[in-house]
């Protein structure tokens, strides 16, 4: 998995995607089929989110959001500039999630 899909990869958004894969119907695979089904569909959360957040997110603070991701930030460091320049972040978090499982669920 490259270092961008892991910005979003912590154990709450695994446990979402599991969540996400149980609820398609899929629960009958080996650990590691399990596993490359979770990061293939983190990709693509992540993908899905970023466009949620930048639809949101105030065109002033882009460079400051391109020089972090330059800097090859932590996950902590994403999260912390995105609650600080984004205030209605975990509601943008709460909707983005619901929205992708539907669609995954739904496909």
């Amino acid at each position: 998995m490259d270092n961008q899909t892991k910005l979003f990869l912590n154990e709450p958004i695994r446990l979402f995607l599991e969540m996400c894969l149980w609820e398609k119907g899929i629960r009958d695979t080996n650990e590691q089929v399990r596993a490359d089904m979770v990061e293939d569909l983190a990709n693509d959360f992540q993908d899905f989110l970023l466009s949620a957040i930048f639809s949101k997110l105030d065109e002033k603070y882009l460079p400051q959001w391109k020089a972090l991701m330059d800097g090859n930030p932590t996950p902590q460091a994403v999260l912390e500039f995105l609650k600080s320049n984004l205030p209605d972040f975990d509601s943008i978090m709460e909707a983005t999630m619901k929205e992708f499982k539907d669609i995954y669920v739904s496909a």
